[in-house]
């Protein structure tokens, strides 16, 4: 982290969930749902915080039930101190197909591009 400037931090798991809570659809294509993990452990989660809602935000405006929320944590930091930028995402569940897991990510890949492009990362 020192030697580098990261503008963004992406901590990516996969969930434990089944598959009847793991699956999403929309326009006939099958996706993984995702679930954003917020730490409130460390004193400057509040810029962790706007990034996180804004990101959900994005997701749910095209894809509406893709995204399983926002879970806050108190017991852990998941090196969200690092960066104002910093999230945790928990994609899919153990019974997701991987082409389920590739159409995530695009989603999640776009809407980090649309709020880079945006100015709102430095904003």
């Amino acid at each position: 982290m020192k030697e580098n400037d990261y503008k963004i931090i992406i901590d990516l798991h996969r969930d434990s969930i089944k598959r009847n809570l793991s699956v999403y659809e929309n326009n006939n294509k099958k996706y993984a749902k995702i679930l954003f993990v917020l730490t409130k452990k460390h004193k400057n989660y509040k810029e962790n915080e706007k990034f996180v809602k804004k990101l959900n935000e994005k997701i749910e405006k095209n894809y509406k039930g893709l995204s399983r929320g926002i879970m806050n944590r108190e017991d852990a930091i998941f090196n969200q101190d690092l960066s104002p930028h910093a999230i945790l995402l928990e994609v899919g569940g153990v019974d997701n197909t991987l082409e389920e897991i590739n159409n995530t990510l695009t989603v999640i890949a776009e809407v980090l591009y649309d709020y880079i492009n945006n100015g709102e990362l430095n904003g």
